[in-house]
């Protein structure tokens, strides 16, 4: 039986503290979340305790039931982001926030993954492992295996009906590792920390009827740069220190379809992290 957990971050208690004659107000963020079928899963308790005690919370949590319920208290805005973050990444604790819902789907948000965390991984026969990675053997391991990530997500093909026969397309995709599939579209960080965009494509199939495809791998700031480049295919990996961008390649049968949703998925990046700083800068 699965548990899932729903955190829902950015809410601010205020508590005044009176001392003598006088207040002092102090601001306190306030992480609270529900894990369902708690009880039937070993450690769940202990796995939210860990992470809020590193973060320096005030763990507060106590059972509905089943359902386990958290209230965790924090002094500083920071160490909620990361406890959020930790907790996300946690594969006992599929996240689940409020903006997965869709409210047209039964099952929706407690009986499927967001559909940006929809993942398989590419077996080595499949000819995306072999054309489609960014990233140099090495990363993938003794078996070699590349996550499949989608550009343009499932939902998104079957909302429109010209869009579904890009649900399968192969040129829909990308082959990355656990790391880089994360960063790519925000699942183990705050926002996605890298983006990818097109720089330039062959004029003629140059491997196997592929066309070339370089692409410019762009990063949030140093600290992913240094861990993300060194990943990247050997080759002419040029990095642009100012503008904190390298560059790759993949192979693509029709670099038109890999294009076009490569840009809609830059743009889609660019959006998130739009919207993040808005809020942030909000609620500062």
């Amino acid at each position: 039986m699965h548990c899932y957990v729903s955190i829902f971050r950015n809410r601010i208690t205020q508590l005044c503290l009176s001392i003598g004659s006088s207040y002092i107000l102090t601001v306190l963020w306030l992480v609270t979340g529900s894990v369902t079928n708690a009880l039937t899963t070993k450690g769940i308790r202990a796995r939210l305790y860990r992470p809020a005690d590193d973060q320096l919370a005030y763990y507060d949590p106590c059972y509905e039931e089943q359902t386990l319920i958290v209230y965790m208290l924090f002094k500083l805005r920071e160490r909620a982001l990361q406890l959020e973050s930790q907790i996300s990444t946690n594969p006992l604790l599929w996240a689940r926030r409020s903006k997965d819902y869709n409210p047209t789907e039964s099952e929706s948000p407690q009986g499927s993954m967001p559909p940006i965390t929809e993942f398989t991984y590419f077996e080595n026969s499949k000819d995306e492992s072999k054309y489609r990675p960014i990233e140099a053997d090495w990363v993938f391991g003794p078996l070699g295996k590349a996550e499949s990530s989608r550009l343009i997500s499932r939902q998104q093909c079957h909302k429109y009906s010209s869009y579904r026969k890009y649900d399968d397309d192969s040129n829909n995709r990308l082959a990355l590792s656990r790391d880089l599939h994360g960063f790519y579209n925000g699942l183990n960080t705050q926002l996605p920390v890298m983006n990818i965009t097109v720089s330039s494509v062959s004029e003629q199939p140059q491997v196997d009827g592929r066309y070339v495809v370089e692409l410019l791998v762009e990063v949030l700031n140093k600290s992913y740069r240094n861990i993300i480049f060194p990943r990247l295919k050997p080759g002419p990996t040029i990095i642009y220190s100012s503008t904190l961008v390298a560059k790759s390649s993949v192979l693509v049968l029709n670099p038109t379809v890999f294009k076009t949703w490569i840009h809609w998925k830059s743009k889609q990046i660019d959006k998130t992290r739009r919207d993040y700083h808005d809020i942030i800068s909000a609620v500062d």
